[in-house]
Protein backbone atom coordinates (compact mmCIF):
# COMPACT_ATOMS: atom_id res chain seq x y z
CA UNK A 1 0.00 0.00 0.00
CA UNK A 2 1.26 3.31 -1.03
CA UNK A 3 -0.05 6.57 0.84
CA UNK A 4 0.34 10.24 -0.13
CA UNK A 5 -0.56 13.22 1.64
CA UNK A 6 -0.81 16.61 0.55
CA UNK A 7 -0.94 19.55 2.37
CA UNK A 8 -3.19 22.66 1.30
CA UNK A 9 -3.31 26.10 1.84
CA UNK A 10 -6.30 27.84 0.06
CA UNK A 11 -5.85 31.42 -1.93
CA UNK A 12 -5.96 35.00 -0.08
CA UNK A 13 -7.88 36.07 -2.66
CA UNK A 14 -10.71 33.59 -2.38
CA UNK A 15 -13.33 33.17 0.08
CA UNK A 16 -12.49 30.31 2.30
CA UNK A 17 -16.15 29.24 2.19
CA UNK A 18 -16.34 29.01 -1.14
CA UNK A 19 -12.88 27.40 -1.05
CA UNK A 20 -13.84 24.82 1.37
CA UNK A 21 -16.92 24.14 -0.73
CA UNK A 22 -14.98 23.15 -4.16
CA UNK A 23 -12.35 21.08 -2.33
CA UNK A 24 -14.92 18.87 -0.94
CA UNK A 25 -17.18 19.01 -4.00
CA UNK A 26 -16.23 19.01 -7.66
CA UNK A 27 -12.40 18.96 -6.80
CA UNK A 28 -13.11 15.55 -4.63
CA UNK A 29 -14.95 14.45 -7.48
CA UNK A 30 -12.38 14.91 -10.26
CA UNK A 31 -9.79 13.18 -7.66
CA UNK A 32 -12.03 10.26 -7.23
CA UNK A 33 -11.73 9.57 -10.84
CA UNK A 34 -7.71 9.11 -10.76
CA UNK A 35 -6.64 5.71 -12.19
CA UNK A 36 -5.31 4.07 -9.72
CA UNK A 37 -6.76 5.51 -7.08
CA UNK A 38 -7.72 2.81 -3.72
CA UNK A 39 -9.09 5.42 -1.02
CA UNK A 40 -9.53 8.78 -0.62
CA UNK A 41 -9.95 11.33 2.50
CA UNK A 42 -10.28 14.94 2.98
CA UNK A 43 -9.81 17.25 5.77
CA UNK A 44 -10.08 20.56 6.88
CA UNK A 45 -7.78 22.57 9.47
CA UNK A 46 -10.22 24.36 11.93
CA UNK A 47 -8.52 27.71 13.32
CA UNK A 48 -8.50 27.47 16.58
CA UNK A 49 -6.02 30.30 17.08
CA UNK A 50 -3.52 27.96 19.06
CA UNK A 51 -0.21 26.49 18.38
CA UNK A 52 0.74 25.76 14.39
CA UNK A 53 -0.63 28.84 13.38
CA UNK A 54 1.59 31.26 10.78
CA UNK A 55 3.10 34.33 11.89
CA UNK A 56 0.20 35.64 10.48
CA UNK A 57 -2.39 34.39 12.74
CA UNK A 58 -3.94 31.65 10.06
CA UNK A 59 -3.09 27.79 10.34
CA UNK A 60 0.07 26.48 8.62
CA UNK A 61 -2.40 24.73 6.11
CA UNK A 62 -6.36 25.08 5.13
CA UNK A 63 -6.81 21.32 4.86
CA UNK A 64 -4.66 17.92 4.01
CA UNK A 65 -5.85 14.56 1.67
CA UNK A 66 -4.23 11.32 1.86
CA UNK A 67 -4.85 8.99 -1.02
CA UNK A 68 -4.02 5.64 -1.14
CA UNK A 69 -2.59 3.41 -3.92
CA UNK A 70 -1.65 -0.05 -4.44
CA UNK A 71 2.15 0.51 -4.57
CA UNK A 72 4.51 3.13 -5.65
CA UNK A 73 4.32 1.79 -9.14
CA UNK A 74 0.41 2.64 -9.22
CA UNK A 75 0.98 5.79 -7.87
CA UNK A 76 3.55 7.00 -10.46
CA UNK A 77 1.17 5.82 -13.40
CA UNK A 78 -1.26 7.96 -11.94
CA UNK A 79 0.50 10.75 -11.67
CA UNK A 80 1.69 10.83 -15.20
CA UNK A 81 -1.60 10.30 -16.33
CA UNK A 82 -3.23 13.20 -13.95
CA UNK A 83 -0.56 15.30 -15.47
CA UNK A 84 -0.62 15.15 -18.71
CA UNK A 85 -4.53 15.30 -18.62
CA UNK A 86 -4.08 18.29 -16.99
CA UNK A 87 -1.09 19.89 -18.37
CA UNK A 88 0.98 20.03 -15.55
CA UNK A 89 -1.11 20.68 -12.71
CA UNK A 90 -2.58 17.64 -10.21
CA UNK A 91 -5.98 18.18 -11.05
CA UNK A 92 -7.47 20.92 -13.69
CA UNK A 93 -9.75 22.88 -10.62
CA UNK A 94 -6.32 23.03 -8.55
CA UNK A 95 -5.15 26.72 -9.50
CA UNK A 96 -8.79 27.80 -8.70
CA UNK A 97 -8.37 26.47 -5.13
CA UNK A 98 -4.48 25.91 -4.13
CA UNK A 99 -1.90 28.68 -2.97
CA UNK A 100 1.33 27.30 -4.87
CA UNK A 101 3.48 30.04 -3.09
CA UNK A 102 3.43 31.29 0.81
CA UNK A 103 2.78 34.97 0.68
Amino acid sequence: MWKVVFFLRYRDDVDRAEAERRFAGSHAEIVLETPGLLRYVQNSVLDTGGPGQSAGGRPLADAYAAMWFADRDAYLAATQTVLQKHGGLWFNDEAFVVARRRA
